[in-house]
């Protein structure tokens, strides 16, 4: 799966020979981190550009300053199209339990099993892991953090899984959730992942407090990023 993944240059020469419709590297750099160089969605987005831009075929294959200005709106249709996609092709085919599992799954920027039965409810969850990445559901085992086990959903899917988790169950239950979560990381000190989720939760207090505890040791250990983007959600109070 990871060698059919497209690479930078990959995107650029799809767009630009096969397509014929050249993008500048920020196009190209914006397509590749949006779909994590997965070529149906690099398809989709084609085709959605094809629908919304005003290109004709005896003009210039590049990218004109009026097309350039629809870029943001194609892409935001295409997002919509890879979202119809993974609707119909991918959880219609699943069972409900499945894509309950999944959609919890999605609130989980890294998905260990530990978190996923003291959390998230989800038993025997390392089985399900196992079984779901051996079929390649968008979800794939991965050893980037140094973790001895971890998996991570394709970003789009993720977002996707997120959105309807929303709409099946209500904001009020996802922020709980989000809670829930938190608790768990805090009880083993992973500060930065209790930030992140007491932030999704909107839990402003809780959020402050935990900045104020251990804001300094997150920055002495390089999460400033993690701390800026909590402290900016909070409110003046």
């Amino acid at each position: 799966r990871q060698d059919l993944l497209f690479t930078l240059d990959e995107v650029q020469q799809l767009f630009a020979e096969t397509f014929g419709r050249p993008l500048s590297p920020e196009m190209v750099n914006q397509f590749h981190e949006k779909t994590d160089g997965w070529v149906t969605a690099l398809q989709l987005i084609q085709q959605s550009l094809d629908r919304t831009s005003h290109y004709e075929r005896g003009q210039s294959p590049a990218v004109t300053e009026r097309e350039s200005n629809l870029l943001a709106t194609a892409f935001q249709q295409s997002e919509l199209d890879i979202f119809d996609y993974f609707a119909e092709e991918v959880l219609q085919f699943e069972p409900r339990d499945t894509r309950m599992m999944l959609a919890r799954l999605s609130l989980l920027d890294r998905i260990d099993p530990a978190i996923c039965d003291a959390a998230l409810g989800i038993k025997s969850c390392r089985d399900h892991l196992h079984a779901l990445a051996r079929r390649n559901v968008f979800i794939s085992h991965t050893y980037a953090s140094g973790a001895e086990e971890e998996y991570r959903l394709h970003p789009l899917f993720r977002s996707f899984l997120n959105r309807w988790l929303t709409n099946e169950l209500g904001a009020n239950e996802v922020a709980r959730i989000h809670k829930e979560c938190a608790d768990y990381f805090i009880s083993t000190g992973q500060w930065d992942l209790a930030v992140n989720h007491l932030t999704e939760a909107e839990a402003g207090s809780d959020v402050a407090r935990l900045l104020a505890e251990h804001g300094a040791a997150l920055v002495g250990s390089g999460r400033f990023e993690t701390v800026k983007r909590s402290f900016e959600r909070l409110s003046q109070e």
